[in-house]
């Protein structure tokens, strides 16, 4: 008989193979109809987005270097996203 912990274990697996799956479709298909270097850069960030979801999720603390990084890499999205203009 299979125990509890493992039918769980096997779920999240499961569940987080689907959910990559997802991601690489979704990367694919904005690499073939964004513009790549967008694309490619915002894609480079997800380490900031994983250290915010801890910080809401799990009520992690961040340092004070942390926290810079990830202001930083917020500032960095909203400059991306918004466009460039030419001065």
């Amino acid at each position: 008989m299979v125990d509890a912990a493992a039918q769980t274990a096997d779920v999240v697996a499961t569940r987080q193979r689907a959910e990559q799956g997802d991601a690489s479709a979704l990367y694919l298909l904005a690499t073939r109809y964004g513009p790549l270097s967008v694309v490619v850069t915002l894609a480079s960030l997800y380490p900031a987005s994983t250290v915010i979801l801890a910080r809401l999720v799990l009520g992690e603390r961040l340092n004070a270097w942390q926290a810079v990084g990830v202001a930083c890499a917020l500032v960095a999205i909203a400059l991306i996203v918004g466009g460039s203009r030419p001065f």
